[in-house]
């Protein structure tokens, strides 16, 4: 959301609550009002019909015919009720203002395929779902680097659940290594609910919004929701509608999102587990582990490379893939790194402790 998008939803909203308050306080006046009128047209009721009596008639009667019955107050301004829906409509209406913007920006976002910068021939690093595990990172870091791989790609989630983000998000900074938006990066650079996480995600995602320095969400935020190089396109989550973080975890989500892809790889992340999704040319879907397979000219692929910060295979070993470029080979790597020392990191910063259990590799 821009500063302008800012801006117009709170001036809305403070229009709202003057407007609204405004019906609220001069409903008693508008009632009054409604009760004078009133008063006043019983009275000229009773006059007319006093002028139109023949004279003569019973005493009683004319009393009954002219008795009108005091006018009854009204309890129920009708200014009240008006200033209320008022109020509640346009608060609404205000927030539906101060949301599309936002909601907007990850469309456009999403429609706006980068460039996976910087990544040349040879092999190429794909990794993901840091999630702030600096020991995890570390390791994962030295490991491409004994390999002799100098290319590297993120598949998002560099924070959330771990004690570390400020440090993981300025190594892959320094590394200058592309990456794409994951939902806890935007989560934890906006002030948006969190209604769509569990109770446990959500206190992290507070946590890191509390705890990450400013330039680090600035950094985040200004990441693309899809890049793409020669011959393969990076997403965090579904390629098919990436700014709703939705999982690719079966065969019919998968084919939707065959259909939108324009290179033969896409590498994804999100559900944490290494996992590969083949079409071959006559359409026929597969699913299984990570092999070192060749890709094949004629099929697709969605290669999940699993975790780097919090493993959910039940191997707590953090996850990364090795893609050859010009042979279209892709390799899982499992790392050790010392899971009890971020277990540590976590407990030490009061996030749920829930966090610390996940990394022994239950799920």
């Amino acid at each position: 959301m821009t500063l302008g998008h800012a801006h117009f939803g709170y001036f809305t909203l403070w229009l709202c609550s003057l407007l609204g308050l405004l019906f609220i306080l001069t409903g008693p006046v508008w009632g009054q009002e409604r009760e004078d009128a009133g008063q006043r047209g019983d009275k000229h009721a009773e006059e007319r019909v006093a002028a139109d009596k023949p004279a003569g008639e019973d005493a009683g009667l004319e009393r009954d015919v002219t008795a009108v019955d005091p006018p009854k107050r009204d309890d129920d301004p009708v200014g009240w009720w008006i200033g209320l829906a008022v109020l509640v409509g346009l608060i609404v209406f205000s927030g539906v203002v101060a949301m599309q913007p936002k909601e907007r920006e990850l469309e456009e976002k999403a429609l706006a395929v980068s460039a996976c910068g910087g990544v040349a021939g040879g092999k190429v690093a794909v990794f993901g779902d840091i999630h702030g595990n600096l020991q995890a990172l570390e390791a994962v870091l030295s490991d491409i680097k004994q390999r002799g791989v100098s290319s590297c790609v993120c598949t998002g989630d560099l924070v959330g659940y771990g004690a570390n983000p400020n440090e993981c998000v300025q190594m892959i900074r320094d590394l200058g290594c592309p990456a794409v938006l994951g939902n806890h990066d935007h989560h934890c650079t906006s002030a948006e609910p969190l209604d769509k996480f569990n109770f446990v995600a959500a206190m992290s995602v507070l946590w890191t919004r509390d705890n990450l320095e400013e330039e680090h969400k600035e950094y985040l935020r200004k990441l693309p929701l899809v890049c793409e190089g020669e011959n393969f396109t990076v997403v965090h989550a579904d390629l098919s509608s990436p700014q709703d973080w939705s999982y690719v975890l079966d065969d019919e989500t998968a084919r939707t999102m065959f259909e939108d892809m324009r290179k033969p790889v896409c590498f994804i992340g999100h559900s944490h587990s290494p996992l590969a999704y083949v079409m071959d040319g006559a359409g026929k879907i597969s699913v299984g582990p990570i092999g070192d397979e060749r890709i094949e000219s004629s099929g697709k692929y969605i290669v999940n490379v699993g975790s780097v910060g919090q493993a959910r295979d039940g191997n707590p070993a953090a996850a990364y893939v090795l893609f050859d470029v010009e042979s279209l080979s892709v390799e899982l790597v499992r790392v050790e790194y010392d899971v009890e020392a971020a277990q540590e990191a976590i407990l030490r910063v009061d996030l749920p402790p829930r966090n610390a259990r996940r990394l022994s590799g239950s799920v």
